[in-house]
């Protein structure tokens, strides 16, 4: 069972553990970890524009594509199929 974290770093790293190749979202997973943590807490120290939304939706995007390419149970999990590929 994964551990209750919106740390995208440890949860990538615990992925890591079993698969190497979750490595290649490492740059991913930082840019939207601000996103994961700063967005729930808003304050006047994260400002974002529509540029870096588009961004963070672009890398979020791949992240769900490469984790969903690892699920086996795709069609039994319906929360998964938030973007057809």
């Amino acid at each position: 069972m994964p551990p209750k974290t919106h740390d995208l770093e440890k949860l990538l790293k615990d992925c890591m553990k079993y698969d190497s190749r979750f490595d290649q979202l490492r740059e991913d997973v930082r840019m939207l970890s601000p996103f994961a943590t700063y967005a729930r807490y808003p304050d006047d120290r994260f400002n974002i524009d529509r540029e870096e939304v588009d961004e963070a939706i672009k890398r979020a995007e791949r992240i769900l594509r490469f984790v969903k390419s690892k699920v086996e149970t795709i069609g039994q999990t319906p929360q998964l199929n938030i973007f057809e590929t």
